[in-house]
């Protein structure tokens, strides 16, 4: 038994370093989303534009707490189906959330102007 606990103890720090890295990967993934949501605000809604930076704070915050919470879920994976301990395994559950996490808000606010522009190429399109 004391094996077992050790290992979950380095499980438990190898995650806990990682976490640093992931929330900047999600803080430059936001600044992005952030910066093409402002950009197409201006282009789309001139005059409104500076009430769809609130919402937009919001959610983007919103998403920052969801994604933590999710990065949890990865640590518990690993503790519940890790019972060999591979850095492998670790590591492609560690990437995937990863690059999941980061990619979803450009992905997201690009899909959203996308619609706009769709549903609306009249106003939008010159």
């Amino acid at each position: 038994m004391p094996t077992h606990d050790f290992e979950e103890v380095n499980v438990n720090r190898w995650w806990w370093l990682k976490r640093l890295e992931y929330n900047k990967g999600l803080l430059v993934s936001g600044a992005i989303a952030f910066v093409i949501g402002g950009f197409s605000s201006v282009m789309l809604y001139p005059n409104v534009v500076h009430f769809l930076f609130i919402p937009f704070g919001i959610a983007c915050t919103l998403y920052f707490i969801a994604a933590n919470i999710a990065f949890t879920l990865g640590w518990v994976l690993d503790i519940a189906f890790n019972s060999n301990n591979e850095d492998n395994f670790r590591l492609m559950i560690y990437k995937c959330g990863y690059w999941l996490s980061v990619l979803v808000p450009p992905l997201l606010t690009l899909s959203i102007i996308l619609f706009f522009v769709i549903a609306h190429p009249n106003h939008y399109l010159c």
